[in-house]
């Protein structure tokens, strides 16, 4: 029957708008992940299956980090799958960042206007050290990836480091 398995949790992001994650199986043994953010509900994983996950897959990052909740799931190799979401300096929103990558994001850039995400390179991804994830808050753009061989600047950003 229908329960909650591992996998929940709540954050307070950064500008005071609560996230919390629920886990579900319905009666068919698929495990559904379900995000709240104000009590407005979205699917975590809107690239997974649309029945949800056949089976519970392994939560590998599920964290609250300085206002920002990272959650990681591996549903089999190679890639792990996970989202962040960070509250917004400049509206009552949230910005989230989708990825699917070999490892684990390991920093956060918060900017006045965007956030980026920095997962290390093992998979040859792309050619360069680092896969750096990007979302705009201003511009209205969706999410864009891309490689760098250095880190993203510094300058105008807080910096969070990401540990498991």
């Amino acid at each position: 029957h229908a329960g909650v398995i591992d996998g929940t949790g709540e954050c307070n992001l950064n500008n005071g708008i609560l996230a919390k994650i629920t886990s579900t199986q319905d009666s068919d043994g698929n495990t559904r992940f379900k995000l709240a953010i104000d009590n407005a509900v979205i699917n975590m994983f809107p690239d997974g299956p649309t029945h949800g996950f056949p089976a519970p897959p392994d939560i590998v990052l599920n964290k609250c980090i300085d206002g920002a909740l990272v959650y990681v799931i591996n549903y089999g190799p190679p890639y792990q799958v996970g989202f962040l979401v960070t509250g917004s300096h400049n509206t009552k929103g949230t910005q989230t960042i989708y990825f699917s990558e070999k490892e684990l994001p390991t920093l956060l850039y918060r900017g006045k206007n965007d956030i980026k995400l920095i997962i290390p390179n093992s998979g040859n991804e792309v050619p360069n050290k680092f896969i750096v994830y990007h979302s705009n808050i201003i511009s209205g753009q969706d999410e864009q990836s891309g490689g760098s061989d250095a880190l993203p600047d510094q300058k105008s950003y807080t910096i969070t480091k990401i540990t498991p």
